[in-house]
């Protein structure tokens, strides 16, 4: 979530397109990321395999590998880019994320699952700005999949701080996602850091199941100062595992 993603300053954009965000989507395809979207769930990537996704948006693009080398503990880490209005001009920044996630509960049919997240955003040449550590998050994903496996809700709740500004934020999330046809979802969120709260929608095909996704999502301030999140497209491709895990 709260972000695929909440990369780097954990600025609402950025939480906007990264989603802060690593989710297990089991009605399409197996385990695969959020991708763009930015509530998470309580799924990681199996263990002992690896995933690669990404997305692309109006103002903003991911790419956000992740690993799961111990039984129960995945990680990632990313690399993206914002674009922001500064007067007339846009100025693009490279950002970067680094997180780890433990599943508490396997999110299985007819139960409810939990992990927790935590990660970092930093900057790799901080011999020139000074500032290594530019944030830190930390929030818990919450998952309930229907028995019947045709619907999962998440619930995300956390916190997230900007070492620029120094604020401490709450950070929130809830999401649907139903089964229209077993290669199709659609899925719709809430969320919110600080005052700032916004939604989405799309839809995620799963183009060769257990393999390759795409979504597609559309979204907008609720509230708040920051502008539309806009379209975004996303690819995820989510292969099976292939080394042994650490257990």
């Amino acid at each position: 979530m709260l972000p695929d993603l909440l990369p780097i300053r954990i600025s609402w954009t950025g939480l906007a397109f990264s989603g802060l965000l690593v989710a297990l989507v089991t009605m399409t395809a197996g385990s695969a990321d959020a991708q763009q979207f930015v509530v998470d769930d309580a799924g990681i990537t199996d263990p002992g395999a690896c995933q690669i996704e990404g997305w692309v948006g109006e103002s903003a693009g991911w790419l956000l590998p992740a690993c799961t080398p111990i039984g129960r503990v995945e990680f990632t880490l990313g690399v993206g880019y914002l674009d922001e209005p500064e007067g007339t001009e846009t100025n693009r920044q490279v950002e970067y994320v680094a997180q780890a996630k433990v599943a508490l509960l396997p999110d299985d049919p007819g139960r409810v699952g939990l992990s927790v997240v935590g990660g970092f955003g930093f900057d790799p040449f901080a011999q020139v700005t000074g500032v290594p550590l530019e944030s830190v998050f930390a929030y818990l994903p919450l998952t309930y999949t229907l028995a019947d496996g045709r619907a999962q809700f998440h619930l995300n709740g956390g916190w997230a701080y900007q070492h620029e500004v120094g604020n401490h934020d709450p950070i929130y999330g809830i999401r649907g996602d139903v089964v229209l046809h077993e290669r199709v979802t659609l899925i719709g969120e809430f969320f919110g850091e600080g005052s700032e709260q916004g939604a989405q929608g799309g839809l995620r095909v799963a183009v060769i199941p257990d393999l390759l996704l795409v979504d597609g999502s559309y979204g907008a301030s609720v509230s708040g100062d920051t502008p539309d999140i806009g379209f975004a497209l996303g690819i995820a491709v989510t292969p099976r595992a292939f080394f042994t895990p650490i257990r």
